[in-house]
């Protein structure tokens, strides 16, 4: 692959979508968790965790939730599945080396991984082939599956979070602007000094 090209721009921005779209299911299955679990601050527990676990998370909070309904859990498992099928192909797709074999949208992709055991020191490598539409379905497969979910947590006990959990910073912040406004509607209210005579 020396002689290859570098990606196109079109190519790479579709790797960006594919990775903010599985940001945005990702955001999904955290609401989905918090509100199963009926407590805001579940989300802080699973902020930041891979797609594998908020998935694995989902799938025993329904199995042992007491309100969720059987055919909810049966097809939220199946959606999960596909869940973690785009997930492999989002990894592929954002942390694969890419490059042009030529010109035109195909592309040549080295995946690099590190071996499991001793036993496999070398470690291996995983080649794909993709072109801009195979990018643009999978973008569009994690959207429309983020849909399905959040219309069947609609069917599901509890309620979609409302807010995020604020961290203590912002827990400061928000003081300080009440204490402000405060302040400023005393001080518009109540004369600064009252003349007893």
């Amino acid at each position: 692959m020396s002689a290859s090209m570098p990606p196109t721009r079109r190519f790479l921005a579709e790797v960006g979508e594919v990775a903010g779209e599985a940001a945005s299911l990702d955001e999904v299955l955290r609401d989905l968790i918090t509100q199963l679990a009926e407590a805001n601050l579940v989300y802080v527990l699973v902020s930041g965790e891979s797609t594998k676990a908020l998935v694995d998370t989902t799938n025993r909070m329904v199995a042992h939730h007491p309100k969720v309904e059987d055919l909810h859990a049966d097809l939220l498992s199946q959606v999960l599945s596909h869940v973690t099928s785009l997930s492999v192909e989002r990894n592929l797709a954002v942390h694969t080396v890419w490059k042009r074999p030529g010109a035109g949208e195909i592309h040549h992709g080295v995946m690099s991984k590190r071996a499991p055991t001793k036993e496999q020191r070398s470690g291996y490598q995983r080649q794909v082939v993709r072109d801009t539409q195979d990018l643009l379905k999978l973008a569009h497969a994690m959207r429309e599956i983020a849909k399905v979910i959040v219309l069947i947590a609609g069917e599901m006990p509890g309620q979609r979070p409302q807010l995020k959990p604020l961290t203590r910073p912002q827990w400061k912040l928000v003081h300080e602007e009440i204490d402000r406004r405060t302040a400023e509607v005393a001080s518009s209210v109540v004369p600064a000094s009252i003349d007893e005579n």
